[in-house]
């Protein structure tokens, strides 16, 4: 098929990344970069600064990748991800549809949105997590402590303490015990196969209050209390599952009786953890703000549709001036 001169044109916009950035809304903090590109806020998270990266690459293809999430994409995938659509399968036609109105023609026929391999996640050696984890203490006085401050039952059984007794560190965590982050989180992936940890700081005085490990992604890692991981490695859906903003609602929701609990932080969410929700009815905890708004609608729309499964919402702070304000806005306090 013959390229025309307004496909030329519209060939240049979509090569442009500060005119993508402006044409889907989001200039709020943009920073140029070296090279023509920008850096944004993430549409797939939710940040106070902009750790996205907006690129035209050596093959012609803009590019965005997120160096806070780890997600990664084409022009349509931003589309997508701007306008509450998956970049695949019944939503593609209308990113599609979305993409050419931008622009004022037929978006197939640039041929600009070939998707290069994203590689997978990088985590830490499995090893060396487990190592770490042989290494931690089940139960310490400072722990209990800690957790009892917290509202949690001091001998909680999904944390473990990294205490002086260590004797070997990775070096993707070395630093965590001179600056008192010694409460460990396990992290799995969607098969249920620990790969990582998160670890909370015990010191009320730093402001760091979590770290994950250095030089790693935990995109796709989530916490899981026994139940969740059954679930998950054997597909057996025993009762209702919550899914719940941050460790610490995690850890207080850790022990509800049959209920698979999951606990999540910005790039955790994967839809392959949503396929195996098929027919689950599902609580979201999220805080009342813009990042509990993303998560909450990153997971909703990734459940399967039909089959039984069920959304509600609830507030870790409904942050209304009564239940009845916060019912009216979708919000089921507790």
């Amino acid at each position: 098929m013959r390229i025309s001169p307004d496909d030329i044109t519209r060939h240049s916009l979509w090569k442009n990344p500060s005119w993508v950035a402006q044409s889907l809304d989001m200039t709020e903090g943009m920073r140029r970069q070296t090279g023509g590109g920008v850096m944004v806020k993430c549409p797939w998270h939710a940040e106070n600064s902009a750790s996205l990266s907006i690129r035209l690459c050596r093959d012609g293809i803009v590019i965005a990748h997120c160096f806070g999430c780890g997600e990664s994409g084409t022009v349509l995938a931003l589309v997508a991800a701007k306008n509450g659509l998956n970049n695949y399968g019944g939503d593609f036609q209308r990113v599609l549809e979305i993409a050419s109105e931008m622009v004022g023609g037929d978006v197939p026929r640039l041929g600009l949105f070939h998707r290069s391999p994203v590689p997978p996640p990088e985590y830490p050696p499995r090893d060396e997590v487990a190592f770490l984890w042989q290494s931690t203490e089940a139960c310490s006085s400072q722990m209990s402590g800690w957790l009892s401050s917290r509202g949690l039952d001091p001998f909680h059984p999904g944390v473990r303490w990294l205490g002086q007794a260590a004797l070997w560190l990775p070096d993707w965590c070395k630093s965590w015990t001179a600056s008192d982050h010694r409460v460990l989180i396990p992290l799995y992936d969607s098969d249920g196969i620990m790969r990582s940890v998160r670890a909370r700081c015990v010191d009320k005085n730093n402001k760091r209050k979590e770290l994950a490990p250095s030089g790693f992604s935990a995109q796709g890692l989530v916490m899981a209390n026994p139940v969740a991981l059954s679930l998950v490695r054997n597909a057996e859906l025993a009762g209702d599952v919550v899914i719940s903003e941050g460790g610490p609602d995690f850890l207080t929701m850790y022990g509800k009786p049959n209920t698979a609990v999951f606990g999540i932080f910005s790039g955790s969410w994967s839809h392959g953890l949503a396929r195996q929700l098929h027919g689950a009815t599902v609580e979201v905890r999220t805080h009342v703000d813009k990042a509990g708004e993303k998560y909450y609608q990153e997971i909703a729309n990734s459940l399967p549709i039909g089959g039984g499964t069920t959304v509600v919402r609830s507030t870790l702070e409904h942050g209304y001036k009564d239940d009845n304000e916060a019912l009216q806005h979708g919000w089921r306090p507790w």
